[in-house]
């Protein structure tokens, strides 16, 4: 039971009061202190740079295929002769 104790104050839920005062408090550096508290945000702010730079230059969330690029030339190709049947049949009624 004791060792669970100490893994519940380890992780930090708690800190039993016999723990507590077991142990001196240990004073942390400014700079460990400082590092703990900004790296996870500057990785939060690289990762958000990564996805904007990809997505800025278009390799997100994926690329245009062969296959879409063919099937757009075919949608294409099909109103183009669409449009220039609409303009015939308009041209002559009038």
């Amino acid at each position: 039971m004791r060792s669970f104790i100490a893994v519940i104050g380890w992780l930090g839920l708690c800190t039993p009061s016999a723990l507590a005062a077991s142990r001196p408090e240990a004073e942390e550096s400014w700079i460990v202190t400082a590092l703990v508290n900004w790296v996870p945000m500057l990785f939060l702010v690289g990762v958000w740079v990564l996805f904007w730079r990809r997505h800025a230059r278009g390799l997100w969330p994926m690329q245009e295929t062969d296959r879409q690029r063919e099937h757009m030339e075919r949608v294409e190709t099909q109103l183009e002769r669409i449009a220039t049947a609409l303009e015939g049949k308009h041209g002559q009624s009038r």
